[in-house]
């Protein structure tokens, strides 16, 4: 759907957990923009021990979109 709008996009599922994963996927892909889901603004334990909150996901050095 996003390619059909004239979008460049993709998915990938990382072998790191939590924002290590997402910040190899950027360098991999050489992502200019993440987009989360608005979940990500109460993660659940689990979550946070992964170092999937909101303020670790913003440093991995590109802009961090939340969808809502």
């Amino acid at each position: 759907a996003a390619k059909a709008l004239g979008v460049d996009a993709g998915g990938w599922c990382p072998v790191r957990a939590g924002s290590d994963g997402i910040a190899e996927a950027v360098k991999r892909f050489d992502g200019s923009v993440v987009v989360l889901p608005g979940t990500v603004r109460q993660p659940s334990i689990a979550e946070r021990l992964r170092g999937m909150t909101l303020g670790t996901l913003e440093q991995i050095g590109v802009p961090v979109v939340v969808a809502e």
